[in-house]
């Protein structure tokens, strides 16, 4: 199978996933309840008001018909308005989506990293005490929520004067040294234009954030590494280098590239993970972020918002595994021929 095709069959496969996904979450929304009624409350409207208000936002209509109205201006670029701020849920949800992007890209490098580096640890000292250690800081990264994580690091951040623990960037600093938000990313924006204190700043703010986020990706990455590592170093191919003499660096390098397939889809697969994850971290560090707008509208029932951070983060999700299967395809083309047949 040739790459175009590859991308063509999980391009079809996701327009189904996209109305699969907003089907299931339309249809949640109301059998919580009316989205007017809940939204509005039982004091100071009447009846006009709220009737007034469902014909604004289409609620009038029977179910199936919102639904097929809804995917139609979805499709042509109008995702409606914010029941509860009357902004467009759209430009609402980039905005909020550029601050969580940073955390997840900054959370994702550090558990890359560092998962790399524990597995091949790991398979350097296999059965050795270096081994036990890191194999149990792989299980306990995976088996920590998230919520208590970032909770302990808070305290343990708190008694040893680190003070950079909510928010963004320090509003001081903001205020003294402004800078133009041009990505929405501050450690890219202050970093464009110099701002030195600034970025510091934001980067000092994102640190305790991206560590409890990194750490069940990191342990699932570590994990993998060492699992692929150890099952290549068995290949006839790898015993044949070593007989014939060659350093024991190159070897290590033949064996990585080829144990690193699997870990790229693990890293990939830990997008969606990363996603819902920055939803906890973002309220536990008061962050400003996707997850802190959901949050707020799953509250206030808001569900034209509800409805565009569901689709938002599906298609976010779809292009980022697209992606991550076609790197796999360049690294190994066994895949396409599996696909093809």
């Amino acid at each position: 199978m040739k790459l175009r095709d590859f991308i063509i069959r999980r391009l079809i496969f996701s327009i189904f996933v996209i109305f699969g996904i907003s089907f299931i979450t339309f249809i949640m929304i109301f059998l919580v309840g009316d989205p007017v009624t809940v939204f509005l409350g039982h004091g100071g409207y009447s009846e006009e008001d709220i009737e007034r208000l469902k014909r604004t936002y289409g609620l009038d209509k029977p179910l199936y018909v919102q639904y097929v109205n809804y995917m139609v201006k979805l499709f042509m670029g109008d995702w409606g308005k914010s029941l509860r701020t009357g902004r467009p849920v759209l430009n609402e949800i980039i905005v909020n989506f550029m601050s969580t992007f940073e955390l997840i890209v900054f959370s994702s490098i550090i558990a890359f990293l560092i998962g790399l580096y524990l597995g091949v640890l790991s398979v350097k000292y296999e059965n050795r005490l270096v081994d036990h250690i890191v194999r149990f800081i792989s299980i306990s990264g995976v088996s920590f929520p998230s919520f208590w994580l970032g909770l302990v690091l808070m305290i343990i951040a708190v008694n040893f004067g680190f003070t950079a623990i909510t928010g963004r960037i320090d509003p001081y600093i903001k205020e003294v040294y402004p800078f133009e938000t041009i990505t929405g990313m501050y450690l890219v924006d202050t970093l464009i234009q110099g701002n030195f204190p600034a970025f510091f700043s934001a980067l000092e703010h994102i640190i305790l954030p991206a560590l409890t986020l990194a750490a069940y990706p990191a342990g699932s990455i570590a994990r993998m590494v060492r699992a692929s590592m150890l099952e290549v170093v068995d290949e006839y191919y790898i015993l044949a280098a070593r007989a014939s003499g060659l350093p024991e660096k190159i070897i290590d390098r033949y064996i990585l590239k080829n144990a690193i397939g699997p870990t790229i889809t693990i890293a990939g697969l830990n997008f969606a993970y990363y996603i819902i994850g920055a939803f906890y971290v973002e309220w536990i560090f008061a962050r400003q972020g996707l997850g802190r707008l959901a949050g707020d509208a799953l509250f206030h029932l808001d569900y034209p918002v509800i409805m565009g951070i569901t689709v938002f983060v599906a298609i976010f999700y779809i292009i980022v595994n697209l992606i991550v299967d076609i790197i796999q395809a360049f690294i190994d083309p066994r895949i396409l021929k599996e696909e093809g047949s």
